[in-house]
């Protein structure tokens, strides 16, 4: 600035001749203000030193380390302003200026990286309608509406906006003043959204594949043996699930035939399995992990169907597996069971698991936890509770509570969970005896 002023250089890093660093100076506050707190137009008192070095160390933030400074810039606007659909709305201060105050040529570096930044950071999209901006902006726009995306991606908008709601493809959604919502989509995302569509199978195809039930299928997706892409709730919404991972598994299953030959009595067909065995919810998909581990053998497959249902499982190995889930089970109780088995609620059950004193674990391919028997009997031979020795020792369990001198390990006063439970160390050394709680469920 200061070459251009003093020699009259037309070309001093920005191309400003000394009139165009004194017009850029006389507004360079007013674009930065973020918040907008200061009047449009241009500042009076340039001559006195404090007014014109504030207008001075405006003109620096705008311009320094360009043009890195004046993108942060522009996200302080964006910031406060939040989501709009209207870039004039959005930095209407920003915008006038460059487009109508500094509309000469010299300055076209300011708007060359306006527009570079939108192309980057902007989330709505640029169109006919804003008129001011230069038409290879608005071809280079990286973002699409939902049904331009659709269409280019050869599907449907619904497709589009479940698989973002599923987290699988990026975009950028406003609520309106209306109630309406305003979508769009990076253009990159296309490609992604199409390699979706060409391997998206729907949940009757993929239960054609794999040879079994739809209801089968839905077992498998929740054991997350298969990824449901889009899944349906009842209503018209169709699924989508990957072609290739139907595919790969039943490659990985079929990986494990070691014989072609027929066995007779010996095997026994997953179809029969799943139409005999009465598998529990989450088995099938514990049979097929059984099978690619080779814990449960193929000796062949029966041609006449189609999929998994046709292979043939030695009966032996797919008995001992049958076995170990029947017992697996019997070890290993809903929450609601182990209450019952502890002679409490539902409500306190879950409140001792949440509070860490009932161990309980993931039930693996169902949703929610289970606790193991032998949990159930740990926790009985180290907690009592208060109800139980108030009872065994003929008291009222509010006087008790006031008496003992241990201090309760839960309850209402404690931490909030509905009932009192003691530790039984605690009551030995008071000399108070009560046999643990049953082990059976009332």
């Amino acid at each position: 600035m200061n070459d251009s002023l003093q020699r009259g250089l037309s070309d001093a890093g920005f191309g400003l001749s000394a009139n165009g660093w004194i017009e850029l100076l006389r507004i360079a506050e007013q674009i930065t203000d973020a918040q907008r707190a200061r009047a449009t137009g241009q500042v009076a008192g340039l001559d006195r030193v404090e007014k014109s070095a504030r207008q001075s160390e405006a003109l620096g933030q705008l311009l320094c380390d360009w043009p890195h400074g004046f993108h942060s810039l522009l996200a302080q606007h964006q910031a406060v302003k939040g989501t709009s659909l209207s870039i004039s709305r959005t930095y209407g201060r920003i915008y006038k200026w460059l487009y109508a105050y500094l509309e000469a040529p010299c300055f076209q570096f300011l708007r060359d990286a306006f527009e570079a930044y939108l192309n980057e950071h902007w989330w709505g999209l640029i169109c006919r309608r804003n008129r001011n901006l230069r038409n290879g902006t608005k071809a280079s726009h990286g973002r699409s509406t939902v049904s331009a995306t659709a269409t280019a991606a050869g599907t449907g908008p619904a497709t589009v906006k479940q698989l973002h709601l599923a987290g699988l493809v990026a975009a950028d959604v406003v609520e309106l003043p209306s109630g309406r919502s305003a979508w769009s989509v990076p253009v990159s995302e296309i490609a992604t959204i199409a390699e979706y569509v060409e391997d998206a199978v729907d949940l009757q195809t993929a239960a054609r594949l794999l040879g079994i039930a739809k209801s089968r299928v839905r077992e498998l997706v929740d054991a997350r043996t298969l990824t449901a892409h889009i899944r349906s709730n009842g209503g018209s919404r169709p699924w989508m699930l990957s072609r290739i991972e139907v595919c790969e598994l039943l490659e990985r299953c079929r990986m494990q035939i070691r014989s072609e030959e027929s066995a007779g009595n010996q095997t026994v067909s997953i179809h029969q399995i799943l139409k005999c065995w009465r598998l529990q919810e989450g088995e099938f998909a514990k049979l097929l992990i059984a099978v690619q581990s080779a814990v449960v053998r193929v000796r062949g497959l029966d041609t006449s169907r189609d999929g998994l249902s046709g292979f043939l499982l030695e009966r032996d190995t797919a008995s001992a597996w049958r076995a170990s889930m029947v017992q697996q089970c019997r070890d290993w109780l809903s929450i609601d069971v182990a209450a019952r088995m502890l002679g409490v609620k539902q409500q306190v059950g879950y409140q001792l698991v949440r509070r860490g004193l009932l161990l309980a674990q993931e039930d693996d391919g169902q949703s929610g936890r289970r606790v193991h028997r032998d949990e159930v009997r740990r926790f009985g031979e180290t907690y009592i509770s208060l109800s139980a020795v108030a009872a065994a020792v003929k008291r009222s369990p509010k006087a008790l509570l006031a008496q003992l001198e241990g201090r309760p390990v839960c309850g209402p006063s404690v931490d909030g969970v509905r009932q009192y439970f003691l530790l039984r160390r605690d009551l030995a050394r008071l000399g108070v005896q009560v046999a643990p709680v049953g082990t059976n469920p009332s």
